[in-house]
């Protein structure tokens, strides 16, 4: 099946688009694929289908309506199911358009990255292509404004950098108009006028591209009260003393995130939970910590969460692996590659001017900064930059009490599993009918992994080897291996 929520909600199934007529349906269906693979409570679907005051009746009408969605799915009818007081969307790899908008812009950055700028443009392209309109635009949803404004801010983001590659690719000329509607429709954003004031120079018309500037500069004073940021301003005066081939400030901000797992399954209130870091206010660099034991997936969870929220740090994602599991690697190793990756031409050999002269290039960017396999505070300290907007996400099995108590740092504790979602990412990475014709043995199997993600996967991945074994006969050897240990 296909299910499209980059413009109006569609689903496909064999190509046949299938009707989804009644507005309370497809506004049910809307808020199960925002979280799909998580199980929603059916107080949160009330409250997104018939807003926050809803009639006595709408619970009976929610069940109604469920009803009305499995039949819709025909012979897929397992894949909406009722989990401990909510509802679960099975969606499996490349069935929803969000996930491939999200693939392939990611391979985009990458290819952007390597300097390939023709096949960034085309894997860019490509992202955009699965966006038909604003999202999810033909239902009416309640409370998930924040949701649809991400998808928003995505949908932008991948548009600059897809302009950024034509541009970096020669098409100074093509993407001019583009840019000039851009800057047009987004006012408050810098980048467009940046990349248009950039592409008229290139195009021999730089008298256009100084008065893309005054009237940037002016329309910010006026309307928000400030100047144009250094990228702007450094460009304008580039622009000015005739620099044959002027570019941006910062043109590739660093972009470090390891790959996101593709079938990442649940964890849904975890990454509400790491939301509303997002909302708080902070006088300084706001600190999150992902804490447990090993094989819960506390790295899965961080990075996705990060691409998640890639858009919100438009200057960059930087990422280091601090060996926790070892010795540990030396925070002025992790500075050294920081600092280079920021551009840096010279590495202080203290770490105290390795820190310092870090948060100095850090001061008045946005920048997240995950690091994962903390050993603990003291490791971690030198890394923290020292100015309001950014954030730092910092994964590790100790629980990291002193950057709670003393750099208000805000920590969660892991856990494994719920069952319904360990059942869940086995039907994903085993497919459901697997599962559905032994039940008994996917639940004994998800107890015998204590409900481990990477427990689970490494099962999973033996099963996957052997098609043609049984879940029971496959519980049976795990038994016995784990028996004679």
């Amino acid at each position: 099946m296909e299910f499209r929520v980059l413009g109006p909600l569609e689903v496909r199934r064999d190509g046949v688009c299938l009707p989804v007529r009644a507005p309370r349906q497809r506004a049910l269906l809307a808020a199960l694929l925002l979280r799909a693979n998580e199980v929603v409570s059916a107080e949160r679907l009330v409250e997104v289908v018939w807003g926050p005051v809803s009639p006595p009746s709408a619970a009976a009408n929610l069940r109604s309506h469920l009803t009305a969605l499995r039949r819709l799915f025909g012979p897929e009818q397992s894949r909406l199911i009722a989990r401990s007081g909510g509802y679960l969307l099975t969606v499996y790899p490349g069935e929803l358009d969000l996930a491939g908008f999200t693939a392939a812009a990611e391979r985009g950055r990458e290819a952007l990255r390597r300097g390939q700028t023709v096949e960034a443009a085309r894997q860019l392209r490509d992202a955009l292509a699965r966006c038909r309109g604003q999202p999810l635009e033909n239902v009416e949803l309640h409370g998930v404004e924040a949701e649809l404004a991400r998808l928003g801010e995505a949908r932008l983001a991948v548009t600059e950098d897809c302009l950024r590659a034509r541009l970096a690719a020669g098409q100074e000329g093509e993407v001019v108009a583009e840019l000039r509607e851009l800057t047009a429709a987004h006012p408050s954003r810098e980048q467009p006028p940046a990349l248009l004031m950039l592409a008229l120079h290139r195009c021999g018309r730089p008298a256009e591209a100084l008065t893309v500037y005054e009237h940037t500069r002016r329309r910010l004073a006026e309307e928000l009260g400030v100047d144009p940021g250094p990228e702007l301003r450094r460009l304008h005066q580039l622009i000015l003393s005739e620099d044959s081939s002027p570019e941006p400030a910062r043109p590739t901000p660093p972009a470090q995130l390891p790959q996101s797992i593709i079938d990442f399954t649940g964890r849904g209130n975890e990454l509400r939970e790491l939301d509303e870091l997002l909302d708080r206010r902070a006088d300084g660099t706001l600190v999150a910590a992902i804490t447990g034991g090993h094989g819960l997936g506390k790295t899965a969870l961080a990075v996705r969460w990060a691409h998640r929220h890639r858009p919100r740090f438009p200057d960059g994602q930087l990422h280091a692996d601090l060996c926790g599991h070892t010795s540990g690697l030396p925070a002025h190793t992790v500075l050294a590659r920081f600092l280079r990756a920021l551009g840096a031409a010279t590495v202080p050999p203290s770490l105290a001017e390795a820190a310092a002269l870090y948060r100095s290039l850090l001061a008045d960017r946005r920048v997240l900064v995950l690091l994962d396999n903390a050993i603990g505070p003291e490791q971690v300290r030198p890394l923290l930059p020292g100015s309001p907007g950014s954030l730092v996400l910092i994964t590790s099995r100790d629980p990291l009490d002193g950057l709670v108590v003393f750099e208000s740092a805000r920590r969660l504790r892991l856990n494994p599993l719920p069952p319904e979602e360990s059942h869940t990412l086995l039907a994903t990475l085993l497919g459901p009918d697997r599962l559905h014709a032994e039940p008994e043995a996917a639940t004994q199997l998800a107890k015998l992994c204590d409900h481990l993600p990477l427990a689970l996967r490494i099962a999973a991945a033996g099963l996957s080897a052997h098609p043609e074994r049984a879940l029971a006969e496959h519980l049976d050897r795990l038994r016995a291996a784990v028996g004679s240990r």
